[in-house]
């Protein structure tokens, strides 16, 4: 079954959560789903669609808005990475008190990948990760086509002034809207060195990512596939795919590509 609720945070707050559950069995094995920067727990269906394919296969998963983002009621100011983690944990341990998780794998989508990886730092106890187009370099030190804010130099003069004034009011360029940025989430996405502790991770993970990327440039995962220490860590382009994988422009095929891997990633993992 597919239900929705909401589950009060570490900060005491609601966040609001889809869960797919197989509930006919009280050990579950269970996909954690970490949607990007300025997202929501759908993302276009690209989580949606596939918590429920998984559901089918006897696989349950719980994904949910981070603060300000889809239907939270929390600002944007509360959105950091270390409470998108802590927030992440919360939904686990939301299911976890009335089953027992008996495998569990990360899903993470763009900034989303930031939070999975830094989420395996603190809680190392899942048996795979999955990256849809992720931002895990160290810091943000890349320069987005189209977003302003991945410039390192953008970033240092966006902290100046949220260290200044509490905040920096960002424009997003997807739905025209300002989003406050808080002095943590700036500092945090500068300094955190989410490469790194990716390159500690010794679980099975899997990178998706499309050739034609219009957020993060192909020569990103270039480096991030060429210096990967992981083993267990495989790749797989999607020729044609933006950073929507298809979902941004009704590409339908690149969409199925990207489900169809991620679900073989999974079904694999946790079977």
């Amino acid at each position: 079954m597919e239900y929705q609720t909401i589950i009060k945070t570490l900060r005491n707050t609601l966040m609001p959560a889809s869960i797919c559950l197989k509930d006919d069995d009280h050990k579950l094995k269970l996909v954690l789903m970490a949607h990007g920067f300025c997202s929501n727990r759908h993302e276009d269906g690209a989580f949606s669609l596939l918590a429920r394919r998984l559901l089918d296969h006897g696989i349950s998963s719980i994904r949910i808005d981070f603060p300000g983002c889809g239907d939270s009621d929390e600002s944007y100011l509360f959105n950091t990475i270390d409470n998108d983690v802590d927030d992440l944990r919360t939904a686990y341990e939301y299911l976890a008190k009335d089953y027992e998780i008996v495998s569990l794998a990360i899903v993470g989508y763009s900034m989303g990948g930031k939070v999975a990886v830094h989420y395996l730092e603190k809680y190392p106890d899942a048996k795979g990760l999955l990256l849809f187009a992720p931002a895990i370099t160290n810091g943000l030190d890349w320069h987005h086509s189209s977003i302003a804010l991945g410039r390192s130099k953008e970033m240092e003069r966006a902290y100046e002034i949220a260290n200044a004034q509490g905040y920096f009011n960002y424009f997003n360029e997807f739905d025209g809207k300002y989003v406050p940025l808080s002095k943590a989430f700036l500092e945090q996405c500068l300094s955190y060195k989410t490469f790194d502790i990716f390159n500690e991770i010794s679980i099975p993970a899997m990178m998706i990512y499309g050739d034609e990327d219009d957020i993060i440039p192909l020569e990103i995962y270039d480096e991030m596939i060429l210096k990967a220490a992981n083993p267990q860590f495989s790749h797989h382009m999607i020729k044609g795919a933006d950073h929507g994988f298809g979902m941004w422009n009704n590409k339908k095929e690149l969409f199925r590509e990207l489900q169809d891997t991620a679900y073989g990633f999974l079904i694999e993992q946790l079977d």
